[in-house]
């Protein structure tokens, strides 16, 4: 029935998943392709759970208020009781498989390495607490639960792109941009005021999704609990004083510094007049190493840029890209192979 209603609604690529513990997620994918491998994904999944015959754990097989003991073993009929994924096809068609028990498939390992070193840096959801999130914001450098990863993608690319670090290939600078952002140093950015803002609290795991989505909304979209000075003005005002702010963090390579200007309203396109119309991407990528030793994280800033709408292919007054200016000016060797394939594929 839910299915036939998204239908009438247009959407397509959905499917539904029912957990042991009968709670319903809809998810929709972004188009045909990932339709297809997160729905085979999840079919293998619970085939290999099947053949393991491995049963849940308590905790997963409860329902809200129910008590240990009034969970359903196999012995009353807990194999009878199977679990669904419903499919909205790309055709629009309604599908719906069952398994012959109630399962809980294993997650997938993840695919980059560097994903095992995200969660271990990011145990809980940078938005509402919930333990052991496997979803990851790319422009805004937070890991997430998965209901807070459904709310982060109902906000739109422009504000929040999301992927699953199990599901989702991640490259290798996306990696590294999520290791050097991560929930923490997000939340100093996006939650500074939230203590000026009478009546809101950060959400916990078991609040309801509508909590959560207040929450969201509130902090990403609507900016409500950045912490803004007197001085920095309206809209206009933030994006004249923070544009120059996220030019000098690139030639720095301080990714953090960068991440709060874009947060707080600096355009990532901005133009230096001072310096021939360069844009943070450009004089990004004619960044060098410090000589206090510090660790170089050019190739992390300039993945900040163009996940929040920078472009590789803006010139400068000179008519050079970034890749042209990084190559003229002797830039890191890294730096070029990182806007070679971003040129490549843009």
């Amino acid at each position: 029935e839910k299915n036939n209603k998204q239908n009438e609604k247009g959407l397509r690529f959905c499917f539904e998943i029912i957990s042991p513990n009968n709670r319903p997620y809809m998810l929709q994918a972004c188009g045909p392709a990932e339709y297809r491998m997160w729905v085979d994904s999840i079919r293998t999944c619970l085939e290999k759970q099947l053949s393991l015959g491995n049963v849940p754990s308590d905790d997963m097989l409860l329902v809200s208020g129910m008590k240990k003991s009034a969970r359903k073993t196999p012995s009353n009929n807990l194999s009878s009781t199977p679990s669904k994924v419903h499919e909205t096809s790309e055709e629009g068609n309604n599908i719906s498989r069952q398994s012959s028990a109630e399962r809980e498939p294993p997650k997938p390992k993840p695919k980059n390495p560097a994903v095992k070193k995200i969660l271990l840096a990011n145990p809980f959801c940078a938005d509402c607490g919930a333990k052991d999130p496997d979803w990851v914001s790319l422009n805004l450098g937070v890991v997430v639960c998965i209901d807070c990863s459904g709310v982060h993608r109902s906000l739109g690319v422009h504000v929040s792109k999301v992927r699953s670090v199990r599901l989702d290939d991640l490259s290798d600078p996306e990696g590294k941009l999520l290791l050097s952002i991560g929930n923490e140093k997000a939340n100093k950015i996006w939650e500074a005021g939230v203590a000026h803002q009478s009546g809101w609290k950060r959400p916990t795991a078991e609040d309801t999704r509508a909590t959560k989505e207040n929450w969201i909304k509130s902090k990403y979209q609507w900016k409500g609990f950045i912490e803004y000075n007197d001085e920095d003005g309206d809209e206009k005002a933030r994006e004249e004083k923070f544009s120059p702010d996220l030019y000098e963090a690139a030639r720095r390579g301080d990714v953090e510094k960068a991440a709060e200007a874009i947060a707080k309203g600096a355009y990532v396109s901005w133009k230096n007049a001072n310096e021939a119309d360069k844009t943070a991407l450009h004089i990004c990528a004619i960044s060098h190493p410090s000589q206090d030793g510090q660790p170089w994280r050019g190739i992390e800033c300039a993945e900040l840029l163009i996940q929040n709408g920078a472009k590789v292919d803006n010139r400068d007054k000179e008519h050079h890209s970034a890749l042209d200016i990084c190559l003229v000016s002797n830039g890191e060797e890294e730096m070029v192979t990182y806007l070679t394939s971003k040129t490549s594929s843009s």
